[in-house]
């Protein structure tokens, strides 16, 4: 009827896009995108994720929902905001008419992450993405990794080019090395020489003199 169909063109649907990025900070950027009317102002409210907490100015949040208003003109609206860091991460797409929600997961090599509920539609590379559908649930579990037992420091190559002179000899000492955490390492080097300079990367590294052990 006239009625059904002008109460469908009057309909407001929109995209929720949530980006999840899990990296030293959790965070989740949301786009809420206009399907339809294709112009005039959309006026909803988008309910939060649990542990989500918007930091973009401009935006109200009511009893955990962000208030969107859409300008007639505009075709989208974005938010960034802070995920709190738990064990357990807990999506629901909520039952709404007026929107439909996509999920996507950029991890990283922080966090060992696994995934229980609806199955992925998209992977690419690292990168899943879910399209939900009214009442789908999704657990995202993050675990730090754990370190290997074992030597933190490998060394890959060690070149020691010597020079000898009618009064002092000259040695040049080139080491390549992997270490799987940083810090401090000192190098145990004969007593009767004079180190002239150290160099890490190319970058003369004058404090670490101190940590050579003649």
């Amino acid at each position: 009827s006239s009625s059904a169909a002008s109460d469908v063109y009057k309909r407001q649907l929109v995209s929720v896009t949530r980006v999840l990025n899990l990296d030293l900070q959790w965070s989740v950027t949301t786009t809420v995108s206009r399907v339809a009317p294709e112009y005039g102002a959309i006026n909803l409210t988008i309910p939060l994720i649990d542990g989500e907490s918007v930091t973009s100015a401009g935006f109200k949040v009511r009893e955990r929902q962000v208030l969107v208003d859409m300008a007639a003109g505009a075709h989208s609206v974005s938010w960034r905001s802070d995920l709190e860091k738990v064990s357990a991460l807990n999506l629901v797409a909520h039952e709404n008419e007026n929107l439909f929600e996509v999920w996507q997961l950029i991890p990283s090599l922080r966090w060992n992450i696994k995934y229980q509920g609806i199955k992925p539609i998209k992977e690419k590379g690292a990168q899943l993405t879910w399209f939900p559908i009214a009442n789908d649930q999704l657990q995202i579990i993050a675990k730090k990794p754990q370190p290997l037992e074992g030597e933190s420091i490998t060394l890959d190559a060690v070149h020691l080019t010597y020079t000898p002179g009618s009064r002092q000899a000259k040695a040049n000492l080139l080491l390549n090395l992997r270490a799987s955490k940083g810090g401090d390492y000192p190098l145990n080097l004969p007593a009767d020489i004079t180190l002239e300079s150290i160099l890490l990367n190319g970058q003369s590294i004058i404090y670490a003199l101190s940590l050579i052990h003649i």
